[in-house]
């Protein structure tokens, strides 16, 4: 499928027996097509588009947040177009307990259809490898393997992935690296790391980076446009 987006207005300035190895909980798949409805909740298969332009659902329950007032069209190769009513975040979980965030993805209700667009992947931090039947996307800083993909029959590159959510911080106080993130302000992992290996600050834990996602940093990273001084 080829999506070309036509934003109108937004609210935000080895012949190999293996289906899918991949880092997130999910399994083979049997073939499903594009087809927009009417908003049905579109299941945990996810196709991973090289020619979408954007991530994109049609499930709402998916997101842990969006902001409803990103609104615009996407335009299909056929010529066809259908409105984006949202952008926002979904969290994945993976098979050891860790967490994955695909972030701008866009809410549109008549799209059936999960999908995963590898060029804004690229722009996000992700390093994403096609070699012969198998789609590699691994998380560039620090390195984490997300997801191996094999071709399907059809020439697709689909996985199962299922939808989780975001860690409080405060279940989570018993890891002294949640705990030293919050009481240094939500500093990020890699930062407090550099701090205890470079002997910047004394009584500091050795800290590892967890899998799961802050949910308040998640929050506080989000943008929105001012307010327009003027009404129409």
């Amino acid at each position: 499928m080829f999506a070309e987006l036509e934003v109108l207005s937004t609210g935000k300035s080895a012949h190999h027996k293996v289906q899918s190895k991949m880092c997130l909980n999910g399994g083979p798949m049997q073939l499903e097509l594009h087809f927009t409805g009417n908003g049905e909740p579109t299941g945990d298969t996810w196709y991973l588009d090289s020619g979408a332009s954007n991530h994109m659902t049609g499930d709402k329950k998916k997101f842990i947040d969006m902001d409803s007032t990103f609104l615009g069209k996407v335009k299909f190769g056929d010529g066809s177009t259908i409105d984006i009513q949202g952008i926002g975040s979904i969290v994945f979980d993976g098979n050891s307990g860790n967490k994955w965030v695909l972030r701008d993805v866009y809410y549109i209700p008549k799209l059936r259809a999960n999908l995963i667009s590898l060029g804004q992947l690229t722009e996000s931090g992700h390093r994403v490898l096609m070699d012969e039947d198998i789609i590699t996307v691994t998380e560039k800083m620090p390195y984490r393997m997300i997801m191996c993909v094999q071709r399907t029959g059809n020439r697709l590159y689909k996985i199962g992935l299922s939808v989780g959510e975001p860690t409080c911080l405060l279940t989570s106080l018993d890891d002294q690296g949640w705990l030293w993130h919050g009481r240094l302000g939500h500093t990020n992992f890699h930062a407090l790391k550099q701090l205890v290996d470079k002997e910047m600050v004394g009584g500091v834990p050795l800290i590892q980076k967890p899998d799961q996602v802050c949910q308040a940093c998640l929050v506080a990273k989000h943008t929105r446009l001012s307010f327009p001084r003027s009404a129409l």
